[in-house]
């Protein structure tokens, strides 16, 4: 007789594998280069295997794609949770996305939709709905509260965005520029957007 919590943990167990190993053939082959079969033989399984947790290529990219900005979020929110001042812990909290994209730039382009169609990654963008608000509870603290209004809140948080996944995507799609240039110019950034919002 087959033990349930066992099948599930095994079954668990396989799904992670296919993850990971999709995502290792992304990174040395990009995503034209990704195939149910490709993961199968990688892993020493039959194609029937993979289909049999994941129905295609497009449900492995959603689902890269919603472990990313699962991921994403634990980063900002635990940045968020540090104990500084307002504009300090904003800071850190766009720091904390700048670092995620750079170390993983391919669960990045699957989030965000560079190189992947955005059908793919229908199912996992739902949770970029969350990290928003993270910021936005931070510039309300810095906003004067008879100022703070949502739309103006949201302005504040599209211009920090912009800016930073605006630098994200140069180096993504041109390479861009040395780390250390990166650095310099994110918190040049950062500290130009910060002084508009005591603006």
């Amino acid at each position: 007789m087959k033990n349930p919590k066992r099948m599930s943990i095994l079954r668990s167990a396989t799904r992670s594998k296919i993850l990971k190993t999709a995502l290792e053939i992304v990174k040395s082959d990009g995503w034209s280069g990704l195939s149910m079969r490709g993961i199968a033989e990688k892993i020493a399984y039959t194609p029937p295997v993979i289909y049999d947790h994941f129905e295609g290529k497009d449900a492995i990219i959603a689902e890269l794609t919603a472990t990313g900005f699962r991921k994403l979020y634990a980063a900002i929110k635990k940045a968020q949770a540090l104990a500084l001042p307002a504009q300090q812990r904003l800071e850190a909290m766009w720091k904390a996305y700048w670092n995620f994209a750079v170390s993983n730039k391919e669960l990045y382009r699957t989030m965000y939709g560079v190189e992947v169609s955005c059908s793919a990654m229908k199912e996992g963008f739902h949770k970029a709905s969350e990290i928003p608000g993270l910021f936005s509870e931070v510039i309300r603290e810095i906003l004067p509260a008879k100022t703070a209004s949502d739309d103006l809140v949201d302005a504040k948080y599209y211009m920090f965005w912009s800016t930073v996944h605006g630098l994200i995507a140069i180096n993504l799609v041109n390479k861009g520029m040395s780390e250390q240039i990166n650095q310099i110019i994110l918190h040049e950034a950062l500290r130009a957007q910060l002084a508009m919002v005591n603006a």
